[in-house]
């Protein structure tokens, strides 16, 4: 008897797991949206949670098998997505109807570094955006040039050097030292005098960036549950990190504008003018730009050019390694603007 009821216990809570993690699967249908049919517990992105194939190329996947409709109707797990694929759609959501939709996606703490501009929700992201804005118009932009050039030069001699030592040599690390001290330049006034110094950044820097995190797979696979939890999408070593890097930055300049024109010293212009608010909700809480909501910002500096532009050059090298013809139409055309400007790089 008592076994009779261990199995029913059983078939009831199976029944009821079963239903918590299909409960939703008619959303989709009842509106008439088309869609692939999920899978308990995963939804559409199996592959995805168990890390089988990209979150991207499921998505893509899932956008190329319906090439006649404008909306695809998915399920992240128990949770309904809608996919869209109608340009007209795109334009509405990211440009006409954005008040409506200027988050994005991505629920989590914002708190901490989750208050720098990419990720940052409604009333906040605006009120940073309208004063962030002006830092990089092409005059400031411009006013930096020279910290870039600068970091150029210096990495041109060294490469120069390394190719008199030996034949072939891993440009990646290179190039990711190069991004990393022009970034620290042009971000905080940091210069690295030796290349040890900075290797030894870079490694710290890169393990920091390429930590395994789990935040990204539960916000994918439980949209809210970080949010709900208030944890953070990023691990505590990077907010460690640019909070360190921020106050010591900012303890070196009395935190005042220190005349170089770099990211930071536009950042505590901003500050002296006082809060941040929104001009267009009176009634939305104002930002206070706090050492924590630069280092937010610092963080986005940084993640947004590190990788990328050292991954853009090392391609690069390698299309004009494999294409001389092209290496040498783009040799003469940089020697002739140099002659054209005076040896000077503009």
């Amino acid at each position: 008897m008592a076994a009779l009821y261990f199995l029913a216990a059983v078939l009831v809570l199976v029944y009821a797991l079963y239903y918590y993690f299909t409960r939703a699967f008619n959303y989709w249908k009842s509106r008439n949206v088309r869609g692939p049919k999920p899978i308990a517990l995963f939804g559409n992105i199996k592959d995805a949670a168990l890390r089988k194939e990209n979150y991207g190329v499921v998505m893509q996947n899932l956008y190329n098998a319906y090439p006649n409709e404008k909306v695809v109707g998915i399920y992240r797990m128990t949770s309904p997505c809608l996919l869209i694929r109608d340009l007209d759609i795109i334009k509405h959501i990211m440009i006409k109807d954005f008040e409506a939709f200027s988050d994005r996606g991505v629920e989590f703490s914002k708190e901490g570094l989750g208050q720098n501009l990419f990720h940052a929700d409604g009333d906040t992201w605006t009120a940073l955006r309208n004063r962030f804005t002006p830092i990089f118009t092409t005059g400031k932009l411009k006013n930096m040039f020279y910290l870039i050039n600068e970091g150029g030069d210096s990495f041109v001699e060294y490469i120069r050097t390394e190719c008199q030592k030996k034949e072939e040599f891993d440009i990646q690390p290179l190039l990711q030292t190069y991004t990393l001290s022009t970034i620290s330049a042009c971000a905080f006034g940091i210069s690295y005098d030796s290349l040890d110094v900075k290797m030894d950044t870079l490694k710290l820097v890169d393990k920091i960036f390429s930590s395994p995190s789990f935040a990204v797979e539960l916000d994918m696979m439980y949209p809210g549950l970080l949010k709900s939890l208030n944890l953070s999408l990023f691990p505590t070593a990077i907010k460690k990190f640019f909070d360190n890097l921020v106050n010591n930055v900012i303890e070196q300049r009395n935190g005042k504008p220190s005349g170089r024109n770099d990211f930071m010293d536009l950042i505590l212009a901003l500050r002296e003018m006082g809060e941040v608010t929104n001009s267009k909700y009176d009634s939305a809480k104002p930002v206070e730009i706090t050492p924590g909501v630069i280092a937010a910002q610092a963080f986005v500096f940084y993640a947004a050019g590190y990788e990328t532009s050292a991954t853009t050059m090392t391609y690069m090298l390698y299309q004009l390694a494999m294409n001389p013809d092209i290496q040498k139409r783009l040799t003469e055309e940089i020697d002739e603007s140099l002659k054209a400007n005076n040896g000077q790089v503009t």
